[in-house]
């Protein structure tokens, strides 16, 4: 849904989940026009969304749970909450994976599907001791990557995107 209000002489744009069921390919030409809307006529968007990559073209973010204000700010603000790195780790058993690494290393290891998501400040450090803890085959995939807004998500809340 998309309303447009003038407030002022300035423009206010409002959109409720704008690129919901859209392929990648809709969504950058979505966004892309947006943009230049914005820069071009200086107007404002408003928009809710539960795709972080949606949310990362924002100058502001609010996140909400549950109906209340958890966390404000640019996104680069937001993504300084979590670690330096987070090590992805991709597991049949990604619970008993997550416990084991509590217990090993005293390190929280958060659950997201089938992914178990540790921060860390030196994760390419922590990711060989992680690997050597458990036999091999015991991983689909392991990876080290900069935080997300999802990770922030995740954190702030302690809930996936999905369980919502």
């Amino acid at each position: 849904d998309i309303a447009r209000a003038l407030i002022g002489d300035a423009s206010l744009l409002i959109m409720d989940e704008p690129t919901s069921g859209l392929d990648e390919r809709a969504f950058r030409t979505t966004w892309d026009r947006l943009d230049m809307m914005r820069q071009e006529l200086g107007l404002t968007i408003l928009t809710t969304t539960h795709r972080p990559e949606e949310a990362e073209r924002c100058d502001h973010i609010s996140i909400l749970n549950h109906g209340r204000i958890v966390a404000s700010g640019a996104p680069h603000e937001l993504r300084r909450r979590v670690a330096a790195d987070v090590v992805v780790i991709t597991a049949q058993q990604p619970d008993e994976v997550a416990a084991r690494i509590h217990a090993n290393l005293s390190i929280a290891a958060l659950v997201d599907g089938d992914n178990v998501l540790v921060e860390s400040d030196e994760g390419h450090r922590l990711l060989p001791r992680i690997v050597e803890m458990f036999p091999a085959g015991s991983f689909r995939a392991i990876s080290l990557r900069r935080p997300s807004l999802g990770d922030v998500f995740l954190k702030v809340t302690g809930e996936a995107l999905g369980e919502l």
